[in-house]
């Protein structure tokens, strides 16, 4: 029997070089303000730079310790996509937008398929998580 569901898509474009104002190096907080007791809690973190040409690539932490990487460009209005997907385990994935005054503000879903029972992190998995995130480009203090 087949399944008809219907679902929004949409893209954007890379540039061929970064808007002006998007280039620099950007920390973000991945945070989860309903998570219940029996998923990950706490608050993950992550960082990149744009490049002159608009790539980025994504690194750092999730809620449980678990390394989030991910590559990606941005897009005219300032859209990044977020997307990992781990083998057979997590996938996170959602979009970032960075504003005029270099505020990123997005929404990611977390999710873990279960694990075998030699796996150490949330054996029985999880379903989609709700993740906000929240930053900015990183300003070198005066006084260093």
């Amino acid at each position: 029997m087949a399944s008809s569901g219907l679902g929004n898509v949409h893209g954007w474009r890379q540039l061929t070089s970064a808007l002006a104002g998007d280039t620099g190096y950007y920390t973000l907080a991945l945070t989860q303000p309903t998570a219940p007791v029996s998923k990950p809690r706490g608050a993950g973190y992550g960082s990149f730079t744009v490049d002159a040409k608009g790539v980025l690539r994504i690194t750092g932490k999730l809620a449980d310790g678990v390394t989030l990487t991910s590559a990606s460009f941005v897009g005219v209005d300032g859209q990044v996509l977020l997307h990992q997907a781990v083998a057979v385990t997590d996938t996170i994935l959602g979009e970032l937008l960075i504003s005029p005054s270099a505020v990123i503000t997005g929404n990611l879903t977390w999710s873990r398929a279960v694990q075998k029972p030699a796996e150490r992190l949330d054996q029985p998995g999880f379903a989609a998580l709700d993740v906000t995130c929240f930053g900015g480009r990183y300003t070198k203090p005066l006084y260093l």
